[in-house]
């Protein structure tokens, strides 16, 4: 009696103990939700915040006038002719049925970098816990660089989405092999690709991480006297996986000509900016984390122990994980010698270095407390972010073109000529300034002797605005030396932005 009395009163024990469990777990369970969602909704405030505070600069005014056209067809050859991959274009010809002001066109560039947030803990999830998702998301949703791109009226926060997508959906695929998400992974690629044509190399680097990660099925199969024969024995999802790339390979199929244009494009040309090659990884890293050296080395050290981490717990994961991240950053280091190479074409590469970094932060949040740890971490993350964000939003304003424009206005008088040099930067200059109201024309011309001569005997006064990229545009340097000799600089100039008045 007394024994049976023991073990009912140590199986009750263990019931007890099980049910601790299983309220533990149910408590952190309702309560990651809450904590993501609070995340998400920090994450959409600061993409929103401020949207239009900064006037459109080249680039997002070169968005905004691509997509003046009067249907899909058109966008899709007007992209197609700038060599840009459509589909950021057509959603804003979307978009612009609704208005064309700085907030419509950088909408979607914000929505789909808060929705980032989102995936990005599905990222972390599947590669650790969902602790270090919400770490992950926490990092995210207070990056300043990713909320730079989210705020821009052009495709990066939109391709960081798909990337996003397609590497969960990946993950995904690899623990499932089921068809619906290699089928989700392929239409994922195929958005992105279709949306900037560089994150090409990831999806290349994502082929060799399911080789690396399904190497274990690769095995040659051999005659019943030891001799090997082909074929191999191929993963057991291996037809799913073709199916979706499959996929993927259909649905980009209308912007492969695109594709290998901009290709031709940079290949035939000679450029005179862009980051050299050995400044790529360090400026990479340094833009990803909050633009703070410091704050690089840490995240660096980090991403360096969520590797270890990842080894640690199978190794073959962490082998397709650091391919993943670094094989496009290679590819990069190469083509820097052949096309004028920028961070932000890096950008998609922040979601795996972010997840890297979480970890070992939740490998830390779980040993400083089991229950609280990850709020007190991610907390902390949201407290010691307002420093770079506070930096951020109080950022001058680059080639302030809504102030300039104004300035012009009050400068010119009916019939006077604007000379954009280069030309190009006609297009953030006539978003903001109407020649036609202020009764002045626009003139486009070459830059060399035969074209400025062509001002000369006009009827009214000529007036040159001239940013950096005359200097990209006329490597010769004689527009440069024409403007010294030939004109003087009147009040209406901002940083970045000259105004010159033509006086012989």
């Amino acid at each position: 009696m007394g024994k049976g009395s023991k073990q009912r009163k140590e199986s009750g024990k263990n019931i007890a103990s099980q049910d601790e469990t299983a309220r533990k777990g149910l408590f952190f369970s309702n309560q990651q939700y809450f904590i993501l969602a609070a995340i998400f909704i920090i994450g959409l405030f600061l993409r929103l915040f401020e949207l239009a505070r900064k006037p459109l600069w080249l680039d997002e005014a070169s968005t905004n006038f691509l997509t003046t056209q009067p249907d899909l067809a058109a966008v899709f050859t007007a992209a197609s002719n700038d060599h840009h991959a459509p589909l950021h274009f057509i959603t804003i010809w979307c978009i612009k049925f609704f208005g064309s002001s700085e907030i419509m066109l950088r909408l979607p560039s914000a929505i789909a970098g808060a929705l980032t947030v989102l995936v990005i803990y599905f990222i972390a999830k599947e590669l650790y816990t969902e602790k270090s998702g919400l770490i992950a998301a926490a990092l995210l949703a207070v990056s300043p660089y990713h909320i730079l791109y989210s705020q821009e009226a052009r495709m990066y926060g939109m391709v960081v989405l798909f990337i996003a997508l397609a590497i969960w959906m990946f993950l995904r695929a690899i623990r499932t092999g089921k068809l619906q998400d290699w089928a989700l992974f392929g239409v994922a690629c195929a958005l992105a690709f279709s949306t900037h044509f560089y994150s090409a190399f990831i999806i290349f680097a994502l082929v060799v991480g399911y080789l690396i990660l399904r190497s274990n099925e690769l095995k040659v199969i051999k005659n019943q006297d030891g001799k090997s024969k082909f074929p191999l024995a191929l993963p057991h999802d291996f037809k799913n996986f073709i199916i979706g790339l499959a996929i993927a390979g259909i649905l980009v199929l209308p912007v492969l000509g695109s594709f290998f244009s901009q290709s031709g494009y940079f290949v035939s040309r000679t450029f005179n900016w862009g980051l050299s090659m050995w400044n790529i990884p360090s400026e990479t890293f340094l833009d990803f984390s909050y633009f703070n050296e410091f704050i690089a080395v840490m995240f660096v050290c980090r991403m360096l122990a969520g590797l270890a981490i990842l080894w640690q717990k199978q190794k073959q994961r962490a082998v397709a994980i650091a391919v993943i991240l670094f094989v496009p950053m290679i590819i990069s280091l190469y083509l820097s010698q052949i096309i004028p190479f920028n961070v932000r074409y890096h950008l998609y590469l922040i979601v795996l270095f972010l997840c890297l970094v979480a970890i070992p932060l939740s490998w830390m949040s779980e040993r400083l407390h089991p229950r609280y740890g990850t709020v007190i971490v991610v907390a902390a993350i949201l407290l010691l972010a307002m420093v770079p964000l506070s930096a951020y939003y109080t950022a001058p304003m680059q080639e302030d073109w809504r102030t300039f424009s104004v300035n012009l206005k009050g400068v010119t008088q009916p019939g006077d000529i604007i000379a954009p040099l280069p030309w190009y930067i006609y297009l953030p200059l006539s978003y903001y300034y109407d020649n036609a109201t202020d009764s002045t024309f626009y003139e486009n011309f070459a830059l060399d002797k035969a074209g400025f001569s062509s001002l000369d005997n006009r009827t009214g006064s000529v007036y040159y605005v001239v940013t950096w990229d005359i200097t990209a545009a006329d490597p010769t340097g004689y527009s440069v030396q024409y403007l010294n000799e030939h004109t003087t600089q009147v009040k209406g100039g901002v940083p970045g932005i000259l105004l010159l008045k033509k006086v012989s």
